[in-house]
């Protein structure tokens, strides 16, 4: 990667990886990092270098399958957490403002693809818009249904996998949490039981949630 990132090869280049990760220590220590980073094509080398060094040093590393156990999934997510830290020191967190934004959009979306199953908002998913996203997003959002007429459910569901496509940088910790304050809310959603597991398989499927879903016990302090 060193010597991609110059053009240069051997004996024109000596290869000093502590050199590298001091670049990065420079960037998000002294200089508190550069919000340009977040609309790179590629992460900067030290960052790829850290990341690789980190994975280096788990099991997983060396015990790699076709079938990976969950230990191993869960150590490669956590070292997905620590490189995602390193991008937002680097870019000086403008990459987590990106994804807050991000993630909002889509938790809007999914919230009404899930609420208008039956064609309609009741009383209660109108509340339920106005404590998960503040009454004018919610007055925007059932005006915005009621505009849309019957093309409403599939503008949603378009508006959606727009959505889904825009956050694909998203972490995965945070589309599970997404997912799953839908599978509490789809158990105060109006409409046909069977029509709103099937409304949670097709969010799934937009959200790539492996899993399936579970309509859990909704709670009002939901936020």
């Amino acid at each position: 990667m060193i010597k991609t990132s110059c053009g240069l090869g051997p004996p024109h280049l000596k290869l000093n990886v502590p050199a590298i990760l001091a670049q990065f220590r420079e960037l998000t220590q002294e200089e508190g990092g550069h919000s340009d980073a977040v609309f790179d094509t590629h992460p900067m080398l030290a960052i790829r270098v850290r990341s690789m060094l980190r994975f280096s040093t788990t099991e997983t590393f060396h015990n790699l399958s076709e079938k990976s156990d969950s230990g191993q999934k869960n150590a490669l997510l956590a070292i997905d957490d620590a490189i995602r830290k390193d991008f937002d020191k680097a870019s000086g967190f403008a990459h987590e403002s990106w994804e807050n934004e991000a993630l909002a959009e889509m938790r809007l979306w999914s919230v009404l693809t899930l609420f208008i199953t039956d064609l309609r908002l009741s009383k209660q998913e109108q509340q339920l818009l106005e404590s998960c996203f503040g009454k004018d997003h919610a007055r925007n959002a059932m005006s915005f249904i009621r505009l849309g007429g019957k093309d409403t459910p599939s503008t949603v569901r378009s508006r959606l996998r727009e959505a889904c496509k825009n956050a694909s940088g998203i972490s995965q910790k945070k589309i599970e949490g997404l997912f799953s304050e839908l599978e509490r809310l789809a158990s105060a959603a109006s409409g046909d039981s069977e029509d709103i597991i099937r409304c949670l398989e097709e969010i799934a499927k937009a959200l790539r949630i492996e899993r399936r879903p579970c309509v859990t016990p909704w709670e009002p302090e939901i936020q």
